[in-house]
């Protein structure tokens, strides 16, 4: 059945909304928090790459 032929009472239906709402919300500052780890993460990487790189020594052989 597709649940048609149901009353759905108004505030049930203004609550569902403002609970979509809400999660969209929490979604969206979820994506920026792991935007903001994500792109931390990867200037420590790039700053790691670039001391390797400084410390190796060359080696003739």
């Amino acid at each position: 059945m597709t649940g048609q032929g149901r009353g759905i009472h108004p505030s049930s239906s203004l609550q569902g909304g403002l609970l979509k709402e809400d999660l969209k919300e929490q979604m969206i500052q979820g994506a920026e928090v792991m935007k903001t780890a994500a792109l931390f993460f990867h200037s420590q990487d790039l700053k790691a790459c670039s001391q390797e790189e400084r410390q190796l020594v060359p080696f003739a052989g």
